[in-house]
């Protein structure tokens, strides 16, 4: 069975297919420790949650899709039917306040999901158009804190064949910032990364079409940072490089460098001044991954090599020093979660 394992500093907690008598045993035993706390939900066969968006009050919003059945054919192959996009809350002890399951659409889920206001949520997932045989529109629904739907609109993203959202942020003059990649379905075509600046209402009002000559696009990362710029990483699809940028509000490039054999960036805002950008390396050694803190701009303070997965969760101390928290896994010991603290000049230390 899948599992999405999300994280806070001091709680996390899984979504994943799960029995009726797992769901109902939600409260925590007396031996689990008062750091930890794990819950699990399920609203049909299967539930994943892929976003945790934290909340003021200590709770978090779950974001992802249900599935009313799973089926296996040829042993191996599995059919996702009916997957519908699922939108949870929970307080700061994880218990159930509601949950939101999308029924305007099947085969959909919740691909990215902002908060607009202390009232208001912007949730977004591309939706299927069966007679064009396309998905290249993102339906954008508003829904309160109550979770009640308020709003819907139909965002056209391109006109190619398909548009694949990566993820969404809210920039600092109030608009959204939708990317992801499009194709044609066709081979040999150009996969470009697609950036979308939107307002409130689902009007696209900017966008920004960024290549790689002579390389296909397959996933990105893009930050909001304090200064109110804009990071962006974009990876290729045969793993060798990655664009690295910053850009104004007005999707403007301010500077922008190519990073060598690497995939699945993910970047970190750290500062006004400084922000960590990590990646897998395409090498030999594909069990570590690359850290590296960037000043704004864009020159590196420090890079390192860290073992195991990409870290889920880095912040910085007021020491300077960095935590960092990442996802290992083990045939002999399962799941765990490994805490590190990284020094001002990149050194990292293992706590547990």
């Amino acid at each position: 069975m899948k599992q999405i394992i999300l994280f806070s500093i001091i709680t996390f907690f899984c979504f994943s297919c799960s029995s009726p008598s797992e769901r109902n045993n939600g409260k925590i035993s007396n031996s689990q420790k008062s750091s930890e706390i794990k819950k699990a939900f399920s609203f049909n066969q299967c539930t994943r949650g892929e976003i945790a968006l934290p909340l003021n009050d200590g709770g978090y919003i779950i974001a992802g899709y249900t599935l009313d059945k799973m089926i296996i054919e040829h042993d191996t192959d599995v059919v996702f039917d009916k997957r519908r996009g699922m939108i949870l809350r929970v307080d700061s002890n994880l218990e159930k306040k509601w949950v939101y399951i999308n029924d305007r659409d099947f085969n959909n889920e919740i691909s990215s999901i902002i908060k607009t206001s202390d009232t208001t949520l912007a949730c977004f997932y591309v939706n299927y158009d069966k007679k064009k045989k396309t998905l290249n529109t993102m339906t954008m629904l508003t829904i309160n804190m109550e979770g009640k739907l308020t709003g819907e609109k139909q965002v056209k993203m391109t006109d190619y064949n398909q548009y694949t959202n990566d993820g969404a942020v809210l920039a600092a003059d109030g608009s959204i910032i939708l990317f992801g990649q499009c194709n044609t379905h066709e081979p040999k075509t150009d996969y470009h990364f697609a950036i979308h600046k939107i307002n409130l209402k689902g009007k696209i009002l900017k966008e920004r079409i960024i290549k790689i000559p002579n390389e296909l696009a397959i996933e990105s990362h893009l930050i909001n940072s304090p200064d109110s710029t804009l990071y962006f990483a974009g990876a290729t699809m045969n793993f060798k490089s990655i664009k690295l940028m910053k850009m104004n509000t007005k999707l403007e490039t301010i500077w922008e460098q190519t990073i060598l054999d690497g995939f699945n960036p993910k970047l970190k805002s750290i500062s006004s001044d400084e922000f960590i950008f990590t990646y897998k390396k395409n090498d030999k050694d594909l069990a570590s991954s690359q850290l590296i803190l960037i000043n704004k701009e864009g020159k590196t303070i420090w890079q390192t090599k860290k073992d195991g997965y990409l870290p889920s969760y880095i912040t910085k101390e007021q020491n300077g020093n960095f935590s960092m928290l990442s996802l290992t896994l083990s045939s002999a010991t399962g799941t765990s979660v490994m805490v590190s603290n990284i020094s001002e000049k990149g050194v990292i230390t293992t706590k547990k």
